[in-house]
């Protein structure tokens, strides 16, 4: 049963991890950061770093960062499922 779960389970993993990455709005809304930062993420950090201290050299290198952390993670996660569907068929 697993084999055929594998390449689902893996789509999922890979946007779960996407979206955990992208969770600007919310916590942007309801608290800025939040008090001392206590809810600060990668992309408040971003966006904070672009646009609220008008460092848009930093901002950019860290979007890139965040970018190529999540890719890295994609190609990972892809190796992944092609070896376990390698090793089930």
């Amino acid at each position: 049963i697993l084999p055929y779960l594998a390449g689902p389970l893996m789509v999922a993993l890979v946007l779960r991890t996407i979206e955990a990455f992208k969770v600007f709005d919310i916590i942007w809304v309801m608290t800025r950061g939040g008090p001392a930062n206590s809810t600060r993420s990668l992309s408040i950090l971003v966006y904070q770093e672009a646009f609220s201290f008008q460092r848009a050299g930093s901002g950019a290198s860290l979007a890139l960062i965040v970018t190529l952390l999540v890719t890295t993670l994609a190609v990972a996660y892809a190796a992944l499922v092609r070896n376990t569907a390698g090793s089930a068929a």
